[in-house]
């Protein structure tokens, strides 16, 4: 009795009620890809140099299990009510008036990193992430009604008209922004939980399409993502499958115990009251009193014609009807204990069948997932297959492009510009709009040709050119010496980089992030050598260091 009462509670518990954690609900930000969105930036030189590491620290420093964290310059609500059960719970990540964050790309950092420290995602698929809130957010910018629609009471009691979603120009973004981070089902930590159906529907992938490159790496990265998530769903609905048939086989058992022991309760209390009952004679006498006086039960009946006993003679000993009703007490008793037995399996009975409801409850949720997982493989397929084709497209059209083509630094009045040119009769098939260079130099980095291009006086800024079109890839946001060296070595790159009005030696990653600063100043024309592990600079009081590839000291 007791172990249905337990099994019911756990299960209920388990099947029922919300889960531990919440994730990010990627479904809800693929819909914001319905229009190109383009993000103005500030291109000026920065106050204050930062590595990545350092904007990411900003992120990480946001999580917590509170409804609310903040930096003072940033911060974020947890705003989710598991009573209501109709629209999404969401993060609002805020920027307050102080806000310093001025380029998407380190907005993007600092939503990737937080989301990595809150929902235990891992850098790559964070950082994915980070790239559709923005853009989500920049979609329905002020669009208070979209949001109502969509979202519990509990967030849309936060948000401010003029402040929700997220500007497109960096002008706007202190003070006057309010993003949302849609969240929803329960998932623990540390686990591929991602919805991607939405992430790649038709309007997405038609944006991204309308790229340069089609979109192929992010759609590639999206359907790699959905896969490990197809993994994940059909190992939980197996191991969910596997726990409900124990708790059935469980529940089975337990109800066979408890009606085991109610029949075993009943034949108890009957062979209890059975000698009581049985022992007495006909005259109220047991058996064995009756033997004890010598005298059978028919002598001792009186015959119709009898007469009364003598006083003077011995009385039969007679049995008064208090006593015979003393002695049918526990026959009464055991009339009533059949009743309070018969009480007790109607509520074991509608335990039994909570529990049976629930289960078969479990059992339909099941069964609606894996035909959702379905749906997805299929829908998983067709991305395949349309990636596949424009990716061929692509690679046609590159071939006509860069066929037999070479990069060459052609030399203008106004300086140099990187154009490529038709192999044998050297004619010139495309020209960089990326024009003059500060340097006649180019090379070969993260797929890209590494260049620098002016930024006033002797300023400068490194940027990777796309080697099929040579237009800017990336660029970097600190001010680089034009006419400084730069050191590609294996998957990074060195140059001089300006704070303040000192110079210091800058190592950058194949995206242009700035990954560390060397803490020694050196002279802006100083050599950049690599040897044994090391790096060799001139200090801007003329000694050489050498220094860690990290750009620490030995």
């Amino acid at each position: 009795m007791k172990g249905i009462h337990i099994f019911l509670l756990s299960f209920l518990i388990t099947a029922l009620l919300p889960g531990e954690e919440l994730r990010v609900d990627t479904e809800e930000l693929q819909e914001a890809l319905k229009e190109g969105v383009i993000f103005e930036n500030y291109e000026g030189i920065p106050d204050k140099i930062e590595t990545v590491e350092q904007i990411r620290g900003i992120g990480v420093s946001l999580a917590g299990e509170g409804k609310r964290s903040s930096t003072g310059r940033y911060t974020v609500i947890h705003a989710v009510d598991p009573s209501t059960t109709v629209g999404l719970d969401a993060d609002l990540f805020i920027l307050e008036p102080e806000a310093a964050v001025d380029h998407i790309r380190n907005l993007r950092w600092i939503i990737g990193s937080y989301l990595e420290a809150q929902y235990g995602y891992g850098r790559a698929d964070a950082d994915l992430l980070s790239q559709f809130i923005t853009i989500y957010n920049a979609v329905y910018r002020k669009n208070l009604a979209y949001f109502k629609e969509r979202y519990k009471p509990v967030v849309i009691s936060y948000l401010d008209p003029e402040k929700v979603g997220l500007a497109r120009s960096y002008r706007e973004w202190p003070g006057k922004t309010q993003m949302l981070i849609p969240l929803s089902g329960p998932k623990k930590k540390g686990i591929l939980s991602i919805e991607t159906g939405t992430l790649t529907e038709k309007p997405v992938v038609e944006e991204l399409r309308k790229e340069e490159d089609k979109g192929i790496a992010l759609r590639k990265e999206m359907v790699e993502l959905k896969e490990r998530q197809l993994k994940e769903e059909e190992r939980q609905l197996r191991e969910e499958k596997k726990a409900l048939q124990l708790e059935k086989e469980k529940l089975l058992a337990e109800t066979k115990t408890q009606e085991k022991g109610e029949v075993s309760a009943v034949k108890q209390e009957l062979r209890q009251a059975s000698p009581a009952s049985s022992d007495l004679s006909p005259s109220g006498q047991t058996p064995s009193a009756a033997a004890g006086s010598g005298v059978s039960p028919k002598d001792t009946a009186p015959s119709a014609d009898a007469s009364p006993p003598a006083a003077s003679g011995k009385e039969l000993p007679l049995v008064s009807s208090q006593a015979t009703a003393e002695k049918r007490v526990p026959e009464e008793k055991v009339a009533e204990k059949p009743l309070e037995l018969s009480r007790e399996p109607s509520t074991d009975a509608q335990v039994s069948s909570a529990a049976s409801d629930a289960i078969a409850r479990k059992e339909e949720e099941l069964k609606e997932r894996e035909r959702q997982v379905q749906e997805k493989q299929q829908a998983l397929r067709e991305e395949r297959l349309a990636i596949a084709k424009d990716q061929q497209e692509l690679l046609e059209r590159k071939a006509l492009q860069v066929a037999r083509t070479l990069p060459f630094l052609f030399i203008e009045k106004e300086g140099p510009r990187l154009v490529l040119l038709e192999e044998n009769s050297g004619i010139v098939t495309i020209k960089s709009s990326e024009f003059p260079l500060k340097q006649s130099l180019f090379q070969s980095f993260g797929g890209g040709y590494l260049v620098i291009l002016p930024r006033g006086g002797t300023g400068g800024r490194l940027a990777l050119l796309d080697p099929a079109t040579l237009q800017a890839r990336i660029t970097t946001r600190e001010e680089i010496y034009g006419m400084g060296k730069v050191k590609v070595h294996e998957s990074v790159c060195f140059a001089i980089v300006r704070e303040g009005s000192e110079w210091f030696v800058g190592k950058f990653d194949t995206t242009l992030a700035l990954l560390a600063r060397s803490r020694v100043s050196v002279l802006p024309e100083t050599d950049l050598a690599v040897q044994g592990g090391k790096l060799y600079v001139q200090t801007s009081d003329g000694k050489v260091a050498v220094l860690n590839l990290d750009l620490s000291s030995p």
